[in-house]
């Protein structure tokens, strides 16, 4: 059993993350860049790991998954940004290999340009934007630095936080409101809570190494907003579509980055929550109030 640290706590997936190990026995050590009740604070950007004082006698693990996460930030502030998910990441998971901790990186499918789609484990990084090559930067030391580990790469992440694109989306649809998805943008969305699921299994196997966590199927972003209209009963005519093409970006976005998940469902026998279970999911729990 693993004693487990939780870095970017505050985030949808740290608090499902958090969530998930109630019960476990020992309840998880969170982290936050800010504290709150509960959290510790721990800053990226400015804080010495050498404070959390961990006790090397103790076997633990890590879930990183805090971080600058929106690639726009990523480029609109470049230096710090850097400064976070590269410095402050590396400069934690140093200490942490020094203490024998197992680092659980959570990755993304942006490491890859999106001109094929389909992508395994064994696919090499090809980063096209900002966010990416720091995510490569990272997986790198992770794998280089550390015997036994875990990176887990995923694309769009489906949860019911009412600040999930999903979620604003399919309010959007419920009030009759049209919305406007890309038709040429196709990837493959992991539910929230198969997340740290595939994390506790995979630590009590005593799995190392790069694993893709995603749904089944591929679809297009277009073909998931009209599955959601459906699913709410609204007109699939709400969906509007247009090409990423069309659209002046400051930086370049990777258009297929749909991520094969065999390698981890073979190791742990893992379901993956398709995109259609997940909306029967939404319905059950309840749209936020707008």
């Amino acid at each position: 059993m693993h004693d487990v640290l939780i870095f970017g706590a505050g985030s949808p997936l740290g608090q499902t993350c958090t969530e998930a190990s109630k019960g476990s026995g020992v309840p998880p050590r969170l982290f936050s860049h800010q504290a709150s009740p509960g959290k510790t604070q721990y800053d990226l950007s400015a804080d010495s790991p050498e404070n959390l004082k961990l006790d090397s006698s103790r076997q633990y693990a890590a879930i990183l998954c805090a971080g600058y996460t929106n690639p726009d930030l990523c480029l609109e502030n470049p230096l710090y940004s850097t400064k976070v998910n590269v410095d402050g990441m590396i400069r934690l998971l140093e200490y942490l290999r020094s203490k024998n901790v197992i680092p659980v990186y959570i990755s993304s499918d942006a490491l890859f340009d999106g001109k094929t789609g389909g992508y395994s484990e064994e696919d090499p990084p090809a980063p096209i934007n900002l966010y990416g090559l720091q995510k490569k930067i990272v997986e790198d030391v992770v794998r280089s630095r550390f015997e036994k580990y875990l990176i887990l790469r995923m694309s769009k992440i489906l949860s019911f936080f009412d600040t999930n694109p999903f979620v604003k989306e399919a309010l959007a649809l419920s009030a009759h409101k049209p919305v406007t998805c890309f038709t040429d943008l196709e990837y493959a969305p992991v539910f929230i809570e198969d997340i740290p699921k595939f994390i506790h299994a995979a630590l009590a196997r005593d799995l190392s190494g790069v694993f893709h966590l995603a749904q089944d199927e591929s679809m297009t972003r277009f073909e998931q907003g009209r599955r959601t209209a459906k699913a709410f009963g609204v007109s699939t005519e709400l969906v509007l579509g247009k090409s990423m093409d069309t659209v002046q970006m400051r930086e370049k976005r990777p258009k297929n980055t749909y991520l094969l998940n065999k390698k981890a469902k073979d190791a742990l026998g893992f379901q993956f929550t398709s995109y259609d279970r997940y909306l029967e999911r939404l319905k059950s729990v309840g749209l936020p109030k707008p």
